[in-house]
């Protein structure tokens, strides 16, 4: 009897975090429900929540576009 591979679990297909060449993470979320006045939030909720776990975040992508960016956020001088 062959070996089938089981399927990815739905929700690890969702968010994925991988690493950047500064040693931070870049964060890929898909979700084509999302309201587009929530994409901004969205994004900077994850790199917070990141960042408290202790996961230098770089970037966020959504569907594969760049929705949040440490160098360009306000909030990534504050240490927070």
């Amino acid at each position: 009897m062959a070996a089938t591979l089981a399927p990815e679990p739905w929700a690890a297909r969702l968010l994925w975090v991988g690493p950047t060449p500064d040693d931070g993470v870049a964060l890929w979320l898909r979700d084509y429900r999302l309201d587009p006045r929530d994409i901004a939030s969205v994004g900077e909720a994850l790199a917070r929540e990141s960042q408290a776990a202790g996961h230098p975040v770089r970037h966020v992508y959504l569907n594969g576009h760049l929705v949040w960016s440490a160098s360009t956020s306000p909030s990534s001088d504050s240490g927070a």
